[in-house]
C-alpha cells in the first residue's frame, strides 16, 4: 500500500500544473518517459512481492547467504559505507538556496562565532571550513561558490559517520525479528539498512551547506544506543551521553528528552538495575553540566536555556504565524514536508503508533514506548512549526531528522511482535524500493544545476521570497541583469519584502548607483531598525557620496552594539573629524587603534592590516608609526594605492614634500579614481618643483 500510494502522488505531483506539491514533483523536471519507466518498475517490484512472496524470499535469501556470511558482511558493511560516500561526493547538491546556506557561504569567512542553538555543530562547521578552504580556492570563482565547495566535505564526512551507525542500528533492529538461521537476520540487517538510508532526511548528506547533517549522526546514534540499552546490551550512561551530544549539536534535540525519560523511568523501576542507573545518571549529569559550562565560556555571555526559550517562543509564538497555522497552506506545507523527508517516515510510523497503542502486548514493552515518545514528540513538534522567514519548502531540514526517528520507530513497532522472517524480508524489499524511487529524483534534481534552479522558480515561499532567492543565485554568478530583475519581481509579488529592498540598494551600491542605494537602504531601515547589515550598507552609500556627517547617527548606533568593530570605528572616526567633532573623533580613533593592535600582529603579512594601521596614526598625529605601518604595507604589497596615499599624508604633515609628491603620484596612478584625488591634485598644483 506504501510504495502504490507513493507512486500515486509522485505521478499526480509530477503535473507542471501542480507544483504547489514540492515533496514530490521531482519526476516533473525530466522526461516523462523516466517517469513511466520508474513507476513501473516500482509496481512491479511491489506486484511481485506481494504476489510471490515466498519464492521473491527464497531468491534475495539465497542471493545474499554468501555474501552475508561470517567475515563477508564486515566486507560488504564496508564496500556499502564506501560506496555511499562517495555517492555523498560526486552526486552534491549543486546549490545553496535550501535551508540558510546562501546566508552561510555569505558570512562563514568574516563570522566564525559559536552559534548560540547549535554551538558544537558551528565549532564543527568552522574547523572544517578552515581545514578545507584552500582546497577549493578559485579566483575566477565567486566567494560564495568556493565556501560552498569548502563547506561540502563537513556533509559528506558526517554522511560517512551515518552510514556506519545505521548500520549498528539496522544490526539492533534486526534482532527484533524471529528467525531461523543467522544468514538470514544479516540479510534482515542489510534491508533494513538500505531502507533507513534511502530516505529523503540523505539529502543533508550530499554536500549540504546548512549544518544539520552533524546532528542526524547523533540522532542515529541515540536511537541505536537507547535501543541497545533496551535490550540490557548497554548502561544507561551510553544513551545518555548521545543525548547530551545531541543537545550540544543542536538545542531542539529538547525533544528527545522525554524518550529519555522513559528510559530513565525503565530502569529505576527495575530493583536490580536501579543502582547503576543512578550512578549513570549522576555520571551523566555532571558531563552535561561540564559541557554547558564549556560552551558559555567559549561565547561571553551565552545562556542555553535563555536560548532554548527563545527559540520556543520564535518557532511556535510568532505573531506572523497565526493565521498560517490553521490555514490549508499550513496542511499542505506540513504534508509535503513530511513526504520530502520520507516518504516512510510519519506515513509509516502514524498508523503504526496507533496499533502499538492499541496492542496489549506492545503496551507492555520499554522499547514501544520509547519509540512511541520519541516519534510523538517530534509530531507535535513537526506540526507546531510554522512559517519562516526563509518559507516553509526552503526550511525543510530544520526537522528534517523527524523523519529518521518516524522511520526506525515505525520500524521497531512493526518489528516488536516477533513478525517472521518472509513476512519481514518481502515488506523491506517493498520499502526500500519505494523509498529509492522517492529519493533518487530528488537527489538528482539538487545534483543538477539547471534542475534545482527551475524547481526553485517553481516553490511556493510566497511574499516575494522565491524571487529573491533567484536574485541571489544570480548575485553569485556575477550576473547583475538577472539579479536585479529577480528582486524588482521580488517587490512586485510583496512591496513590503524588506530582504528585496535591502538587497536592491547593496546592489544600487555594488554598481556605483549610490543615491538609489541610499533611498532603498534608508527604506529598509525603517522597517528593521534593529538590522545593522542594513546601516553598514548605507553608511558605505553615504560615505561614496561623501556625505559622512549624515552617517554619524548610524555609526554612533553600530559603535553601541559592536564596540570592536573596526571598520564602524574608523569609519565613525573620520565622519565625526569631517564634522569638526575632534574630541569625540580622537576617541573613535583611539578605540580603532585599540582594536586594530592585536590584529595586526595575528597577521603581519596582511597589507590591508598594515594600511589600516597606519591610517589611524596618521589620524592621532603619530606620524612616526604612521609611516612605519605603511611602510611595511608598501612593502607587502606596493600596489596598494590607499598605502602609499596615506604615506603622502605623513610626508606633506612631516614637511617631506618631494616625497609626498612622490606618493601622491604614485597612489593616483595605482587608482586614477582615488576619493581624495581632487585634494591631492589641488596641493601637487600648489607645491610643483
Amino acid at each position: 500500500m506504501v510504495g502504490l500510494a507513493t507512486a500515486t502522488v509522485h505521478v499526480i505531483a509530477a503535473q507542471p500544473h501542480l507544483a504547489w506539491m514540492w515533496g514530490a514533483h521531482f519526476y516533473g523536471f525530466y522526461p516523462l518517459w523516466l517517469l513511466v519507466v520508474a513507476t513501473l518498475a516500482l509496481v512491479a517490484v511491489v506486484l511481485v512481492t506481494v504476489r510471490r512472496r515466498q519464492s521473491v524470499v527464497e531468491t534475495i535469501t539465497k542471493t545474499l547467504a554468501p555474501v552475508v556470511d561470517g567475515r563477508r558482511m564486515l566486507v560488504l558493511a564496508s564496500a556499502c559505507v564506501a560506496a555511499g560516500t562517495a555517492l555523498f561526493w560526486f552526486a552534491r547538491i549543486s546549490h545553496t538556496y535550501l535551508g540558510d546556506g546562501n546566508i552561510i557561504v555569505e558570512e562563514i569567512d568574516n563570522s566564525q562565532q559559536l552559534l548560540e542553538r547549535e554551538p558544537l555543530t558551528s565549532l564543527l562547521q568552522y574547523a572544517v571550513y578552515r581545514t578545507t578552504k584552500t582546497w577549493f580556492h578559485d579566483p575566477n570563482r565567486s566567494i560564495d561558490l568556493n565556501s560552498q565547495d569548502a563547506l561540502a566535505p563537513g556533509s559528506v564526512l558526517a554522511g560517512f559517520l551515518f552510514l556506519i551507525v545505521v548500520w549498528f542500528l539496522a544490526r539492533e533492529l534486526s534482532r527484533l525479528v524471529k528467525v531461523e538461521e543467522d544468514h538470514h537476520a544479516r540479510v534482515i540487517t542489510v534491508l533494513l539498512w538500505l531502507t533507513i538510508v534511502a530516505q529523503g532526511y540523505v539529502q543533508l548528506f550530499f554536500g549540504y551547506v546548512e549544518n544539520y547533517s552533524f546532528y542526524a549522526v547523533g540522532v542515529a546514534t541515540y536511537l541505536w544506543l537507547a535501543l541497545r540499552h533496551v535490550r540490557g546490551a548497554a548502561p544507561l550512561l551510553l544513551p545518555a551521553l548521545a543525548l547530551i551530544l545531541c543537545f550540544a549539536l543542536h538545542l531542539s534535540s529538547l525533544v528527545l528528552g522525554a524518550s529519555f525519560l522513559v528510559l530513565m523511568v525503565a530502569a529505576l523501576a527495575r530493583r536490580e538495575s536501579r543502582p547503576r542507573a543512578l550512578l549513570d545518571l549522576t555520571v551523566a549529569t555532571v558531563i552535561g553540566f561540564v559541557v554547558v559550562y564549556a560552551f558559555t565560556r567559549a561565547r561571553e555571555g551565552y545562556n542555553p536555556l535563555s536560548t532554548l526559550l527563545a527559540m520556543v517562543r520564535t518557532a511556535f509564538a510568532h505573531e506572523s504565524n497565526r493565521d498560517y497555522m490553521l490555514s490549508g497552506r499550513h496542511f499542505r506545507d506540513f504534508f509535503n514536508e513530511q513526504l520530502l523527508i520520507g516518504p516512510l517516515g510519519m506515513f509509516l510510523f502514524v498508523p503504526a503508533a496507533v496499533a502499538g497503542v492499541l496492542s496489549k502486548d506492545l503496551r507492555r514493552r520499554p522499547a514501544a514506548w520509547f519509540v512511541l515518545v520519541a516519534g510523538l514528540g517530534f509530531l507535535v513538534a513537526c506540526w507546531l512549526i510554522g512559517d519562516s522567514n526563509l518559507g516553509y519548502a526552503r526550511d525543510w531540514d530544520l526537522l528534517s531528522h523527524s523523519g529518521l526517528v518516524f522511520t526506525t520507530a515505525a520500524l521497531v513497532l512493526l518489528l516488536l511482535p516477533r513478525v517472521r522472517q518472509t513476512a519481514v524480508i518481502a515488506a523491506l524489499v517493498c520499502v526500500a524500493a519505494t523509498s529509492l524511487y522517492h529519493t533518487v529524483p530528488w537527489i538528482a534534481v539538487n545534483a543538477d544545476p539547471s534542475r534545482s534552479v527551475a524547481r526553485l522558480q517553481t516553490l511556493p515561499l510566497g511574499l516575494g521570497r522565491t524571487e529573491v532567492v533567484m536574485s541571489t543565485y544570480y548575485r553569485q554568478r556575477g550576473d547583475v541583469e538577472n539579479q536585479r530583475l529577480w528582486l524588482q519581481r521580488a517587490l512586485q509579488a510583496n512591496p513590503a519584502n524588506v530582504n528585496a529592498i535591502y538587497l536592491l540598494g547593496a546592489l544600487d551600491l555594488k554598481t556605483g548607483h549610490y543615491q538609489e542605494a541610499v533611498a532603498s537602504l534608508e527604506q529598509a531601515i525603517r522597517m528593521r531598525p534593529d538590522k545593522a547589515l542594513f546601516r553598514i550598507a548605507l553608511v558605505q552609500a553615504l560615505t561614496a557620496l561623501n556625505r559622512l556627517q549624515g552617517a554619524i547617527p548610524h555609526l554612533e548606533m553600530l559603535s553601541r552594539s559592536d564596540q570592536n568593530s573596526l571598520s564602524v570605528q574608523l569609519t565613525l572616526g573620520e565622519a565625526l573629524s569631517q564634522a569638526g567633532r575632534t574630541a569625540e573623533s580622537t576617541r573613535a580613533f583611539e578605540q580603532a587603534e585599540r582594536i586594530c593592535a592585536p590584529i595586526v600582529a595575528a597577521n603581519p603579512g596582511n597589507p590591508r592590516i598594515a594600511v589600516a594601521h597606519g591610517f589611524i596614526f596618521l589620524r592621532l598625529g603619530r606620524l612616526d608609526e604612521a609611516e612605519r605601518s605603511l611602510a611595511r604595507a608598501i612593502a607587502l604589497d606596493p600596489r596598494v594605492a590607499d598605502a602609499h596615499c596615506f604615506m603622502g599624508y605623513v610626508m606633506r604633515d612631516q614637511g617631506r614634500p618631494a616625497e609626498a609628491r612622490q606618493e601622491f603620484t604614485t597612489c593616483l596612478t595605482l587608482n586614477p579614481a582615488f576619493a581624495d584625488r581632487g585634494q591631492i591634485e589641488e596641493w601637487l598644483a600648489r607645491n610643483r618643483p
